[in-house]
């Protein structure tokens, strides 16, 4: 993995917006708000949305928001386990599509055109965006079943090594 020099810094810790309930005013008086903002910090390699995926690939442009999951380490991100997490998708294909279920659930497969009805195996966010290095993110798509998004294997030759 290729290492940053000192001053460059990439944000993966994304701290939550302060929040003064009393408002500018200090009355509370001046705005009308029907939903809650939940300011707790989030952490850019832990996306929840294809969008935020997308963003985790580089976190330079990642954002505050509900594209990414509570951090759980308080800011310590050397120290947290899932910075140096890798997960390995045993004997895979060449090219699977990850599926996204209406309950935010994802499976992949290698079947596009089967939809649900195909040989799914769930796997979870965390892990689709620790996957090992060799896989190639695709564009978001749509078909009738559901939203989808391809992974192709860089490195698809058996048994060779990458240099």
């Amino acid at each position: 993995m290729p290492q940053l020099p000192e001053e460059t810094t990439v944000p993966i810790y994304l701290e939550g917006p302060s929040c003064d309930p009393r408002g500018p005013d200090g009355d509370g008086r001046n705005r009308l708000r029907i939903d809650s903002i939940d300011p707790q910090p989030r952490w850019a390699l832990r996306p929840r949305t294809f969008a935020g995926l997308r963003e985790s690939m580089n976190t330079a442009i990642a954002q505050w928001g509900s594209h990414f999951d509570v951090c759980s380490g308080g800011g310590e991100c050397s120290a947290c386990f899932r910075f140096t997490r890798r997960h390995n998708i045993q004997s895979p294909p060449d090219a699977l599509i990850v599926r996204l279920h209406p309950d935010g659930s994802l499976h992949y497969t290698s079947d596009v055109k089967a939809g649900w009805n195909a040989s799914l195996t769930p796997i979870a966010w965390d892990d689709l965006a620790s996957l090992e290095e060799g896989w190639s993110l695709g564009r978001v798509l749509r078909d009738e079943h559901s939203q989808y998004i391809p992974l192709n294997r860089l490195f698809a030759f058996k048994g060779v090594e990458k240099i």
